[in-house]
């Protein structure tokens, strides 16, 4: 058995799977993709301050968590690029997409929590060919409140 793998847009992986005649129920548009930003977006600002604070609470946080949550906090308005925070915790791109499942399940196991919610802003960089981040307001004030900035 082969495997491949491909990274890309939406857009660029239905191309390819086009290319090599794997059908696809439902090809992406641009207009979806930059409309699942939108909601993405909307549902971090719909987060409030105490609902991310019970999230950062719920358990001890690990080193890798203060570390990304520090360096996207110093960006400010800027974004960071996954190689950057890569490269802070001297991460693999594995461990890398690791340490955001953990983050993923900190967040849907936190009651109260609706969702699909996200703690950060992330988005797809097509020049860059990777996910840049930012952490959203409420964030950036939760992390204040509690003092981990």
């Amino acid at each position: 058995m082969k495997l491949f793998v491909y990274e890309g847009s939406p857009e660029e992986l239905a191309e390819v799977a086009q290319l090599i005649g794997t059908p696809t129920k439902n090809p992406v548009k641009a207009s979806d993709v930059h409309e699942d930003d939108e909601k993405s977006a909307a549902q971090n600002e719909n987060l409030t301050v105490d609902q991310i604070k019970s999230v950062f609470t719920r358990r001890a946080f690990a080193e890798p968590y203060k570390t990304i949550l520090l360096q996207l906090y110093k960006a400010g308005d800027g974004r960071v690029k996954s190689d950057d925070l890569k490269k802070s915790l001297n991460y693999s791109s594995s461990q890398f997409r690791g340490i955001l499942g953990a983050f993923s399940r900190r967040l849907k196991n936190t009651p109260g929590i609706p969702k699909g919610a996200r703690l950060f802003d992330e988005a797809w960089d097509e020049d860059l060919r990777q996910k840049t981040w930012k952490l959203p307001l409420n964030v950036r004030k939760a992390l204040e409140d509690l003092k981990l900035v």
